[in-house]
């Protein structure tokens, strides 16, 4: 049983009282009791208007462990929120490497019958990106540009690259 659950000792009401605790805006017995006198037609706040917990409002909350209950809610919700965005961070990563790897493959494709001009701006583009492969990439494209500069000033006709298999 989780300390936030109707416990065996505790009344209907009681419990009604401890959720009030639980979900008041700013947690206190005050907070607490305002609410819950709003729910239930027993509780009646004195005739002056203040609401103020009554005695046997208030041993309801230290008998009833209300704030280390309340604690232990406020622990398994953060899990649980932790957990929920761990999971979407995880779809997101996923999803953002998909998309990236089918751009990489793409490009690859392109790039094995790119010309000069296509592979320098594909440089120039290349390095505002970061990771291993892209590195990897523009490494070799790097290789192939200077063999194709070199065949230019040996005048060689232009070769076209293909350094990227094609899948």
């Amino acid at each position: 049983m989780n300390a936030w659950e109707q416990q065996p000792n505790e009344t209907t009401q009681q419990y009604r009282a401890f959720l009030c605790y639980v979900h008041a805006p700013k947690r206190s017995i005050d907070a607490a009791f305002r609410e819950y006198s709003k729910t239930d037609k027993q509780q009646k706040a004195p005739k002056s208007g203040k609401k103020r917990p009554s005695a046997s409002f208030r041993s309801w909350s230290n008998m009833l462990q209300w704030e280390q209950r309340a604690a232990a809610w406020d622990a398994d919700t953060q899990r649980k929120q932790t957990q929920i965005t761990s999971e979407h961070h995880e779809q997101f990563t996923q999803s953002v490497y998909g998309a990236a790897n089918e751009a990489l493959a793409a490009a690859k494709e392109r790039l094995s019958t790119a010309s000069l001009k296509d592979l320098t701006a594909f440089l120039q583009f290349a390095t505002l990106l970061d990771g291993t492969q892209v590195h990897n990439e523009i490494q070799s494209l790097q290789k192939l540009k200077t063999a194709m500069l070199d065949d230019d000033n040996h005048g060689a006709e232009p070769r076209r690259a293909t350094i990227f298999p094609v899948p």
